[in-house]
């Protein structure tokens, strides 16, 4: 990707390696919170709303290494789809094993942290960095790991949270929440009730998770 001459502090920046250090210092500071103040919340969720345990077996590991996009990039590893789904068959059974062995260890290899970074323009001057957003060609072998562990907690998760949500849910779309929602109105309109909406729009989420709270037990 071409990137045009970048405005940092006034100053203009041409040369492509100062580029690449400030997109790098600049993605960096947005997952960067002060969270010394937070408290962690008080370890009494039910037993029946935890997900204690995961175990994979061959079938899904394999089933999910032949569903592979050979023709998706690959990350710093170097290890392609292309290769990975022909040999599904094989690679299955140790990887099952693999698998397992990073859950019970809590250990997650070091390559599958890193990423091909690449800056994608959104909008705006293309001169300031704050229009950017961060695209990352990670691990295949990280992503088959954690499309495994997303289809436990998924079918964990599924049973326990509303039947209204909508998003990220498979054979469901926003036309359901609209109707649900234009159903609610109507209702409380024949009923001479007031009508209320609050609307969260949370810049940059993902990047500014409380990751603390996720590795809380």
């Amino acid at each position: 990707m071409n990137i045009p001459p970048i405005n940092l502090n006034s100053s203009i920046i041409d040369d492509d390696k100062q580029k690449t250090e400030a997109f790098n210092d600049y993605f960096a500071s947005q997952s960067n919170i002060d969270d010394s103040n937070k408290l962690l919340p008080r370890d009494d969720i039910p037993p029946d709303r935890r997900l204690s345990s995961i175990v994979f077996d061959a079938y899904e590991v394999k089933d999910i290494l032949q569903t592979l996009n050979v023709n998706k990039a690959s990350g710093p590893d170097a290890i392609s789809g292309r290769i990975l789904k022909p040999v599904a068959d094989i690679i299955a059974k140790p990887l099952r094993a693999f698998f397992n062995l990073s859950l019970r260890t809590k250990f997650v290899p070091s390559a599958w942290k890193l990423a091909n970074v690449t800056p994608c323009f959104k909008n705006d001057d293309k001169s300031i960095l704050s229009n950017y957003r961060p695209i990352s060609l990670l691990s295949v072998m990280s992503k088959v790991f954690e499309r495994c562990v997303y289809k436990h907690v998924f079918n964990f998760i599924r049973v326990l949270i509303t039947e209204h949500q909508s998003g990220f849910m498979p054979n469901d779309s926003t036309r359901n929440q609209l109707l649900y929602i234009c159903n609610v109105l109507s209702k409380a309109l024949d009923k001479g009730k007031d009508i209320r909406f609050i609307f969260f729009d949370i810049s940059k989420a993902f990047d500014r998770l409380w990751h603390k709270r996720l590795l809380y037990k």
